[in-house]
């Protein structure tokens, strides 16, 4: 697994920029909602992505389904996405100290590919991302998931 990065410095996995930048309110939303009910956390994300190197971001659609994972089930939801254990101490201590209001740390995983970013100098806040997808609500095909959290599309 590569380290704990900022996805605006460029380093970061094939698909997992595209992703991002396509999905950035909806991700927002989640860890906005899931710190204000639940404290601190981690977007988790996982991706239906058939052939990612193939995909044309532009014109089709993805499935994914968001989860925001507060910080006493972090362990344990790092575990059974077969996270290195080595990474899950820094990764703590990161949900420990991030600013919700600036920054988002967000698990990626589709096909057996995992990417953990933190990700900051947000263009648009947390909180924000949270107002816009409540106000254009339907836009953003979110429906709640039977395991929790939404499925998206």
């Amino acid at each position: 697994m590569p380290p704990l990065n900022d996805l605006w410095q460029g380093n970061c996995g094939c698909w997992h920029h595209h992703f991002i930048r396509e999905h950035f309110l909806p991700l927002g939303y989640v860890a906005w909602d899931g710190f204000r009910t639940q404290g601190r956390g981690l977007v988790v994300c996982g991706v239906s992505l058939p052939q990612p190197e193939c995909w044309d971001w532009r014109w089709r659609r993805v499935g994914y389904v968001l989860r925001f994972v507060p910080l006493v089930r972090v362990p344990a939801c790092l575990s059974t996405l077969h996270v290195l254990p080595a990474t899950v101490p820094d990764l703590l201590a990161r949900v420990q100290q991030y600013h919700p209001g600036e920054q988002m740390l967000l698990v990626l995983h589709a096909n057996g590919d995992t990417g953990i970013y933190d990700l900051q100098r947000l263009a648009i806040a947390p909180e924000e991302c949270y107002r816009q997808v409540q106000r254009r609500w339907s836009e953003f095909c979110l429906e709640p998931h039977q395991h929790g959290g939404f499925y998206g599309r």
